[in-house]
């Protein structure tokens, strides 16, 4: 496709609004105090005494250091006036923060007069969430489109539904069928939705949710025998942190999202690639289409497990930092931060793995029975 100057210009009119837009917000998110009913104030001075540093028993060295920070209030009866506390930090900043010029706080404000009484209660971090949202949304619309819109359509239901499945799982006290049931039914409802805004109401919707859920609860079913049949040896659930509620069939409703995830992504890829395939070769066999469905998802197997075990590393590096710095061993360490995690990558690798061939089979059986003009 040619591209003409005219073209050109309005690519360069829609980056001006969209960075003139993102400004305009950034600046009035930056000036929202006025609708929070904490009171809020910025940092608009600050001062730093000496560093005391320190040693513990396993020659871990840190330091701690005060800082005297001088706060203008932005909001409420004493908005104007300015407050000098103390913050206390460590190089860590395992507990505590260091704060900077410029820094809007929450605190915690009775009276001025006994800045002993001042607490800061967090940070103001409104504004760094925006920027990201709005870059990513920006970065969907300008690459994909309209594909781009029906992406967050899908994200914000998505959300919407998890924390009214969360919230019905707390209102009701669920026991370990009820779980289940409300995020199995969660993830029936979030998959019908995303394949529908994927594909639309077509034959490539039905093979993708048939396929997904297929895998999904085939492979669920069988890590569940597995474990039964151990008697989960090895899973240390206590380290979940769960003390309201059983700790197993939350594990289990996390592994049944988290499975899906993936299996969506490997199923999208086949059904999407062989409905193409089919559209432009229509005289191709059923093992043709079988031969090339095989192909792509061994292609995409192995990054996507890496992936997620990748970004379930990312999120537990802090933790294994931490045990193992403070006399642990690996092998203890492994057991009781990461052993959960594993154990739910290799149910979605379980998953993955058997979205392939059942992908593959429906697809290729549909693909190959169908006219040119059918396909799609």
């Amino acid at each position: 496709m040619r591209i003409t100057t005219k073209d050109f210009h309005i690519a360069w009119i829609k980056l001006l609004l969209f960075l003139s837009l993102g400004s305009i917000l950034y600046l009035l998110i930056v000036n929202d105090a006025m609708l929070y009913k904490t009171p809020l104030s910025q940092v608009i001075a600050l001062s730093s005494k000496k560093k005391i540093y320190q040693t513990d028993n396993f020659n871990n060295k840190d330091y701690q250091q005060t800082q005297i920070l001088k706060l203008r209030i932005l909001n409420g009866k004493y908005r104007g006036k300015t407050v000098n506390i103390s913050n206390t930090f460590s190089s860590s900043n395992a507990y505590d923060l260091q704060y900077h010029r410029g820094q809007q706080l929450f605190i915690s404000l009775h009276s001025l007069e006994k800045n002993d009484d001042i607490i800061i209660t967090g940070m103001k971090r409104d504004t760094t969430i925006f920027l990201i949202t709005y870059l990513a949304i920006g970065l969907l619309f300008m690459i994909i489109k309209m594909h781009g819109f029906l992406a967050l359509i899908s994200v914000l239901l998505n959300a919407s539904f998890f924390f009214a499945a969360v919230k019905l799982d707390v209102i009701t006290h669920a026991t370990t069928s009820n779980v289940l049931f409300i995020f199995g039914a969660l993830a029936v409802l979030l998959l019908g939705i995303t394949s529908l805004l994927t594909f639309g109401r077509s034959k490539q919707t039905l093979i993708l949710f048939c396929s997904s859920l297929g895998s999904t609860s085939i492979g669920l079913l069988l890590s569940i025998i597995i474990l039964t049949t151990t008697n989960y040896n090895g899973i240390n659930f206590e380290m979940m942190g769960y003390v309201t509620q059983l700790r197993v069939p939350l594990y289990l409703a996390g592994s049944i999202l988290g499975s899906l995830g993936a299996v969506m992504d490997v199923a999208t890829d086949i059904t999407a690639s062989l409905f193409t395939l089919a559209y432009r070769t229509p005289t191709l066999r059923f093992r043709d289409f079988v031969q090339a469905g095989h192909k792509i998802g061994k292609s995409v197997m192995g990054p996507l497990i890496n992936v997620l075990f990748l970004i379930f590393l990312a999120g537990t590096l802090p933790m294994m930092v931490l045990a193992m710095r403070n006399g642990n061993s690996f092998s203890y360490s492994f057991s009781m931060i990461m052993s959960l995690g594993i154990v739910q990558s290799i149910i979605s690798g379980i998953a993955i793995s058997l979205t392939i061939p059942i992908t593959t089979f429906l697809t290729s059986w549909h693909c190959s029975r169908s006219k040119k003009r059918d396909v799609l």
